[in-house]
């Protein structure tokens, strides 16, 4: 698999690194060798080399071919590496995988766990040789590595990203028009720039000149542009063949615990009922000239730009490192939730479909690469969303974590806990559900999770700690461990 289709690297090396080959199993979604580390996203998981460290060999446990497992893609001579993978598989079973090389080149396959075929997309995409870049010094079209002096090149999901270094004159002079990445998605076959307000314009695929600092080049609209034949190559198939590989056996992520907060207590523990998702994907095309107003409750309803991280009349912000959280003060309720990236409207994140309805508490992660946000009400209701890098959205994956109102739990004698006698409280992107009474057993419906005390422990379950951000639960007993469950 000899790919010559991507961008120079900008930094050269003295010496060759000497690297140690490992193999990389899709379905390994924890780095239990340390040596592959991963971000696992909806339906995807991301993999990284660590330091030293580059794959030759990428396998399948889950689809295994004659008692072995299946070989997705194997490297060809001792110069051919990788340094980074993407995986995702559809709701229909099939599997794509985008890799970056050592070299800065890319590859992008795609299977299913119906076939014993691996098909190479590769040379469907673009080769990114092909694009000149205008130099402002001599009006000239030339490679991008005589062009820009110092950039890095990354895998970010199915983005092959090359993310710009400017010194601070050229931020002086360009401003808002400054460009920071250059991306181009792998899965969709989409090139756009990406500037450092946060604005992005999309570029003509088929169009091998570009002007990075000129804004009359590039095609302002979201729409897929027509494609033509002239980079278009016969599909290859690659043969499958028996691997000896063993696998070594996944592990759990791990959360730390958290140190007790004051618990209080809720009158209703339910999720997403009062909670609506209105074209959370979609920028709102409206302007926000006023950004309070008052409901017939007296309740002042606020509009919250999380871009925006200075208190105010209506809410406190409060950044605690990892984290961002707005709360609203009393006789206040979140209405509308915003995201400004220096367009003239900003990007409408969640907004209340009626003026009773309104959220107390926002938090925030302060992950650049995997950000979160979620959405706290009075009644403990919640929304959660998801920042796709892909898609350049907020996805709402509320139906992916627990729904409060389908825990159970249960007494010695069988008798059902009322979540109304339990003590529930929200920190950060964890919920910490205290138990008064004799609780033995524990379940979730849409989740899929249930755990049982042992009679002969003598012991009961006194603290259920969920973390959204991870899905994971940990269920503290009075006198045993702590029992950690994954929900992924």
């Amino acid at each position: 698999m000899n790919f010559k289709n991507g961008f120079s690297g900008a930094l050269k090396s003295m010496n060759e690194p000497i690297f140690k080959k490992i193999i990389l199993d899709i379905n390994e979604e924890t780095p239990i060798n340390n040596y592959v580390k991963c971000k696992i996203k909806r339906n995807s998981v991301y993999f990284k080399s660590r330091f030293g460290t580059r794959i030759n060999k990428i396998i399948d446990s889950k689809h295994v071919l004659n008692g072995n497992p299946l070989v997705v893609w194997e490297s060809d001579n001792e110069d051919e590496l990788i340094k980074d993978v993407s995986y995702y598989i559809n709701g229909f079973g099939e599997k794509y995988l985008a890799m970056l090389f050592e070299n800065n080149n890319y590859a992008f396959l795609q299977f299913s766990e119906y076939y014993s075929v691996v098909k190479n997309n590769t040379h469907e995409r673009k080769n990114l040789n092909f694009y000149k870049f205008y130099d402002i010094n001599d009006s000239t079209y030339k490679k991008l590595e005589d062009v820009i002096d110092l950039y890095l090149i990354d895998l970010k999901g199915f983005k092959y990203s090359v993310e710009f270094h400017f010194s601070k004159d050229y931020k002086k002079k360009f401003g808002k028009n400054l460009p920071i990445q250059l991306n181009y998605n792998i899965f969709k076959d989409e090139l756009y720039i990406k500037f450092i307000d946060g604005r992005i314009e999309f570029l003509n695929v088929n169009n091998k000149n570009i002007k990075l600092f000129d804004k009359k080049e590039k095609i302002n609209s979201l729409n897929k542009l027509c494609q033509t034949n002239e980079f278009s190559i016969n599909t290859n198939i690659t043969n499958i063949h028996n691997s000896t590989t063993t696998i070594p056996l996944n592990t759990i992520n791990k959360i730390n615990e958290s140190d007790a907060h004051t618990l209080s207590r809720v009158d209703s523990v339910d999720n997403s009922l009062n909670f609506y998702n209105i074209e959370s994907f979609i920028n709102n095309k409206r302007s926000f000239n006023n950004s309070t107003y008052f409901t017939n409750n007296g309740i002042k309803l606020v509009v919250v730009d999380i871009k925006k991280e200075e208190p105010t009349k209506e809410y406190n912000c409060i950044n605690s490192g990892k984290f961002i959280e707005f709360r609203c003060y009393s006789g206040c309720g979140i209405t509308k939730v915003l995201e400004s990236n220096g367009r003239r409207v900003p990007r409408l994140i969640w907004s209340s479909p009626e003026p009773n309805c309104h959220a107390c508490r926002i938090f925030l992660n302060k992950d650049n690469d995997n950000k979160y946000l979620m959405l706290l009400s009075t009644t403990n209701n919640y929304l959660l969303y998801h920042y796709s890098d892909e898609y350049c959205c907020w996805e709402d994956i509320t139906q992916t974590r627990i729904t409060l109102r389908k825990l159970k739990l249960y007494k010695n004698n069988g008798d059902e806990i009322e979540l109304t006698n339990c003590r529930v409280v929200f920190e950060n992107f964890e919920c910490k559900v205290s138990i008064s009474d004799d609780c033995v057993r524990a379940e979730c419906e849409n989740s899929s999770f249930s755990i049982s005390v042992k009679q002969n422990e003598n012991d009961i379950i006194d603290l259920i700690l969920i973390n959204l951000l991870y899905n994971t639960v940990v269920v503290f007993l009075k006198k045993g461990k702590p029992i950690l469950l994954s929900l992924l």
